[in-house]
Parts: C-alpha cells; sequence; structure tokens
C-alpha cells in the first residue's frame, strides 16, 4: 500500500474496492447485536474485554467485560471511516496544512499533496495511517473538532453509551475510550458498507498513477 500518494508506486492488487460505500447491490442486511449470552469462562482468556458474535444473526456467543469502557488506538479509524465515507469515494482534495503533523504511523501527507477519498480511506483501514485519517476529517468537517463531534454524535445515534471519541485516529488514548461490545456493533455497521467491508477485508490496496 506504501505509498499512496507517489504517483508512480502502487501495490499488490486488491480487486472490486471501487464499489460505492453505501447501500445499493451489494451492501450486507442490517444487523443488531443480540444480549444475553452466557459469560462462558473469561479465566482462561487473558485479555482485558473481549467478545464473539455471530455475523449473520448479531448473536453474541461469549463475551468477557464486554461494556468496559477502553482506550481503543486506531480501532477509532473504524469509526472514522463511517462517518467521513461517501457515495463518490474517488472525488479528490488537497492536502491542508491541518491534516498534517500527527505523530505516529503516517504517509508523510505533505500541503498540497493531491489525494482520493478512496485512497485515504484504504490508507486509514489498511496502513492505519493517522494522517489519513485527519485527511478524512478536516476535509469532510472543515476541522478535526468538528469531525470528532460528528463522530460522537453517530455513536449516539447506534446507542454506544460506552464510546466516546476525542480524536480521528486514535493517536490519542486521552478521552477516546469505546468497550468490546461497541467496537463490535460498529464491526457490523462498516460490514454493511461494500466498499469498507472490500476494503477491510484487504490486505494491500493499489495506488494507480493518478490522484
Amino acid at each position: 500500500l506504501w505509498p499512496l500518494t507517489d504517483r508512480a508506486a502502487g501495490a499488490i492488487d486488491a480487486p472490486g474496492l471501487t464499489a460505492p460505500s453505501g447501500g445499493g447491490p451489494g451492501a450486507a442486511p442490517k444487523v443488531e447485536l443480540v444480549a444475553g449470552a452466557p459469560a462462558g469462562h473469561p479465566k482462561h482468556v487473558p485479555a482485558r474485554a473481549a467478545i464473539v458474535v455471530d455475523r449473520t444473526t448479531g448473536r453474541v456467543l461469549w463475551q468477557k467485560g464486554a461494556h468496559r469502557p477502553l482506550p481503543i488506538a486506531s480501532l477509532t479509524k473504524l469509526m472514522t471511516a463511517l462517518v467521513a465515507a461517501d457515495r463518490k469515494p474517488g472525488a479528490a482534495f488537497l492536502v491542508t496544512p491541518a491534516m498534517t503533523g500527527v505523530p505516529g504511523y503516517t504517509l508523510g501527507l505533505k500541503a498540497g499533496d493531491r489525494v482520493t477519498e478512496r485512497r485515504m480511506l484504504a490508507a486509514a483501514l489498511i496502513a492505519s495511517a493517522n494522517d489519513a485519517a485527519n485527511a478524512l476529517a478536516v476535509h469532510r468537517s472543515g476541522s478535526i473538532a468538528r469531525f470528532v463531534r460528528r463522530m460522537n454524535a453517530e455513536a449516539r445515534t447506534l446507542g454506544l453509551a460506552d464510546t466516546h471519541y476525542s480524536n480521528p485516529s486514535g493517536i490519542f488514548d486521552t478521552a477516546n475510550n469505546s468497550s468490546a461490545w461497541d467496537q463490535a456493533t460498529i464491526s457490523l455497521r462498516v460490514l454493511e458498507q461494500p466498499l469498507l467491508r472490500r476494503m477491510v477485508g484487504s490486505k494491500s490496496y493499489t495506488a494507480s498513477p493518478t490522484a
């Protein structure tokens, strides 16, 4: 996948990433989590929190501390992708200074680079690039702060009682928390979107010669 902004570079082809992101043919049926499953034997699992869900029915097969709020790091980008995804993911935009400078793994975006929403979604979901998440946030909402408000509004709409976001990349843990239950719910919503479903199931993404 690296580097997505190099016009001459590419990666192993991951076909089918050009489908529209919302609804239409290829959209998965909506599935909700179904509570009431027994806790099982959590003492045998060292994780602080975990959940196993039947993807087709939403039935919780096993859980441990499923509603315990914890820092979620780059899983934050699942919500970023949900909020930022558009029906025209090929739309190009220019990188601005507000999209750059985030720590951690990045693409090395520079102000003036020309990128597309599809590339930034792929970079955020496949490579977990923090500047790609920031680029999507600023492009869609005008600022990081306004986009984070949209993320938290979407969390409320989805009934994610254990979730609160403070940034679109997950690089900062302060006030950026969720639970295994809420992350399972977000994952189901991501899998409903054909483009996002293909991206999270891919190990690479082709960088075309143009933006």
